[in-house]
């Protein structure tokens, strides 16, 4: 990257300041249009910023997955199930 485009578009510790900001789309005004063009042109950065989507979509899957139920409702959940099952003969 040259030095007029680093002046332009900003360094590498500026830009993944706000690889957060640009995954949720929240990079706005002059910072955020320097980190954008930053990412364009650096492939470190393009990488680190590709990491963390790829370890965002992977967490919010997990959110898609059965969990057990919370610890206070395990009691209420296994009285639930009781209730409703007719007894076995």
């Amino acid at each position: 990257m040259s030095v007029i485009e680093r002046l332009v578009y900003g360094g590498c510790a500026g830009t993944r300041e706000r690889l957060s900001e640009i995954a949720d789309g929240e990079a706005r005004g002059l910072r955020g249009w320097r980190a954008r063009g930053h990412l364009a042109r650096c492939e470190l950065c393009r990488a680190a910023y590709e990491s963390l989507v790829r370890t965002v979509e992977r967490l919010r899957s997990l959110a898609d997955i059965d969990r057990p139920p919370a610890f206070g409702s395990v009691a209420d959940t296994v009285a639930d199930r009781v209730r409703r099952e007719p007894p076995s003969a």
